[in-house]
């Protein structure tokens, strides 16, 4: 590892230990059950109630928290392009 300042080792030794594919296996397990949710009630509620709003509310509100956690990484990320440029 050559790292220039204790940040860049930091981030260094976080990547060697797995956390960028802890965080992306998290994402997308997250999707896939997003998206399980809404193939169900494509495929079963939509036909059976007319409860639209109450089945996909929380639904969205998963979608729009999920949302937020990426654009977080997406701007930790652009910090961490900055650290490992100097």
């Amino acid at each position: 590892m050559n790292a220039e300042s204790q940040e860049q080792a930091h981030l260094s030794v976080m990547q060697m230990q797995g956390i960028h594919s802890e965080i992306y296996n998290s994402l997308k397990t997250k999707l896939i059950q997003l998206l399980a949710h809404v193939e169900a009630f494509i495929d079963f509620e939509a036909d059976e109630t007319n409860q639209v709003g109450q089945i996909m509310t929380p639904v969205k509100s998963k979608c729009l928290d999920l949302a937020q956690q990426i654009e977080g990484y997406i701007s930790n990320g652009e910090v961490g392009q900055s650290v490992r440029e100097g």
